[in-house]
């Protein structure tokens, strides 16, 4: 009897133990179920228990536009909970957006030159297809087209750089371009000029070495290292003309340059404001990063400007008309919705 007894509590043992498996599995499962979809921001600051990482080509280190990224990165990681922007060095806009194009990266820095290339697969993007995927997220700033020389130069118009060794951006850069572009229109010829390729951080060196007579670069007021030459170099800055400027813009699509301005102030050694050629510096990414996400990044960035305000010297410049006010691709969705939510007037893309 003893032994019926032990066989039967076995018995129930083992269907306890069954019925304890089969509630733990259904309980995993629902567990599981619940977290799928997570890699979707679920609320409207993007937060959920899963990060979300996104890379973003943010132009050179040293940069402007890369200390920009820089504090848009900072402002989604303060005020999200899960969406982290991995801001990552790039040669320049042309190869961001490159790497953009061959889906590397989600963001990028770009300019307005550079974009509408992309777009119509011209001058460095000629052996590709039609970026016809790319998208606006915002212009940040407009940036200068420097052309730097010592003050005893003797060069005093861009006209005098005929003859002389010139810094330049690598080749088929939108600063390469638009230094070619811009002998042109005072009529100088590429064979009257030695062009070295260099990144701004090379024409620095060779400059202080007496290698280069010229710098060119784009790059926004206050640039770190130019700052630092300024100590140290009487410097002088060379302006464009509107006469020469219109040559130059004629001959591009609406948008592709604009003519702006280096306050005075920004340098050593630079007392007054002077004219240059420019072009906007914008963010720029795909149709293929989701809409939500897009929008997430923009309303957290514009809802918490005043803070990024105090990252870096160009970032209170960046107002809401300036970043929406033209466009050289079309506007991604998510930055659409964001804008029509606040009734935030945005130039359409023609």
């Amino acid at each position: 009897m003893f032994g019926i007894f032990k066989q039967r509590n076995r018995i129930l043992l083992a269907l306890l133990a069954l019925v304890t498996i089969f509630f733990i599995s259904a309980c995993s499962s629902d567990n599981s179920s619940s977290s799928e979809g997570s890699n979707q921001p679920d609320n409207d600051n993007g937060s959920n228990s899963q990060p979300l990482n996104f890379s973003v080509g943010g132009s050179t280190s040293g940069s402007t536009a890369f200390a920009y990224s820089i504090a848009i990165g900072n402002i989604m990681g303060t005020h999200t909970d899960n969406m982290n922007l991995q801001i990552q060095e790039t040669s320049g806009t042309v190869d961001g957006v490159r790497q953009l194009y061959d889906g590397g990266i989600d963001i990028a820095v770009s300019v307005a030159s550079t974009t509408i290339d992309a777009r119509e697969a011209v001058g460095p993007f000629e052996t590709l297809e039609p970026f016809d995927d790319l998208r606006m997220m915002w212009n940040m700033y407009p940036t200068p087209f420097n052309m730097v020389v010592t003050q005893d130069s003797g060069i005093d118009t861009p006209k005098d750089i005929a003859g002389k060794t010139i810094g330049a951006g690598a080749p088929g850069s939108s600063s390469y371009i638009m230094l070619i572009e811009l002998l042109k229109a005072y009529d100088i010829s590429e064979d009257d000029v030695d062009i070295r390729a260099m990144t701004p951080e090379e024409q620095d060196t060779a400059f202080r070495d007496g290698h280069i007579d010229v710098m060119t670069f784009q790059a926004g007021p206050g640039t770190a290292w130019l700052m630092d030459l300024s100590r140290s170099r009487d410097l002088k800055w060379l302006e464009m003309t509107d006469e020469s400027f219109d040559k130059m813009a004629s001959k591009k699509a609406p948008g592709y340059y604009v003519l702006s301005e280096i306050p005075g102030g920004s340098y050593e050694g630079l007392e007054e404001s002077i004219q240059v050629v420019a072009t906007n510096v914008e963010w720029v990414t795909t149709k293929d990063l989701d809409e939500e996400t897009v929008y997430n990044i923009t309303k957290t960035f514009w809802e918490n400007k005043e803070e990024a305000d105090e990252m870096h010297s160009i970032i209170p410049t960046s107002t809401l008309e300036v970043a929406f006010g033209s466009a050289t691709a079309p506007w991604h969705p998510g930055v659409i919705r964001y804008l029509e939510e606040k009734g935030i007037d945005y130039a359409p893309y023609e």
